[in-house]
């Protein structure tokens, strides 16, 4: 554990952070990438399962209950293909702002449009540590303060560019995932 009596802190937007670590714009580091917008002929009643917003929850990807598409879709959408590791986030209606960090997935899932997956950039962040800001009332703070608060909530790729995060060096971020994800595990 840090404190002031051992180690350098510094102020920043964010409130005090370790004098090494800095604070960034999220749309400078990390990309949203949106899912396909598959349209209701696209729905078969077997195929390759697509991952909506509905799939997202606390505990990771809830493949039950999955609608399904043609199997002839997944190489035309490659890059639409959730892979181990990933990050989501719902991005409109109820569940918007629920995020997952996707583990024990063993078959290839489609993401749908309103399916946010956020993709680094550059090797300047860990995944698992992105997810765990994304939960930090700081920065849900700042991406929701906008959010088109209309019938239906939505969020976007402009919601996220210009929210500031903390960026500590890149052996510390997987350290702090580490230590969080056993937190997770044992409370779970």
């Amino acid at each position: 554990i840090r404190s002031e009596k051992t180690h350098k802190f510094k102020n920043s937007p964010l409130g005090r952070i370790p004098e090494e670590w800095e604070v960034v714009e999220f749309g400078d580091f990390i990309e949203i990438v949106h899912g396909y917008q598959f349209r209701e002929y696209d729905f078969k009643d077997e195929g390759i399962k697509v991952i909506k917003i509905t799939q997202i929850n606390d505990k990771g990807l809830d493949i039950n209950n999955c609608s399904y598409v043609n199997k002839n879709l997944l190489e035309i959408l490659k890059k639409k293909i959730i892979k181990q590791g990933d990050v989501l986030m719902a991005l409109t209606g109820a569940t918007l702002g629920k995020t997952c960090f996707v583990k024990d997935l063993n078959e290839p899932v489609l993401q749908n449009y309103r399916v946010g997956r956020f993709e680094i950039k550059n090797n300047e962040f860990n995944k698992m540590f992105i997810y765990f800001l994304l939960n930090t009332k700081k920065i849900t703070s700042q991406i929701f303060n906008n959010v088109n608060s209309g019938a239906q909530g939505n969020i976007g790729k402009s919601d996220f560019i210009k929210v500031k995060i903390i960026k500590p060096l890149l052996p510390e971020q997987q350290r702090i995932a580490e230590i969080l994800s056993q937190i997770d595990n044992t409370i779970e």
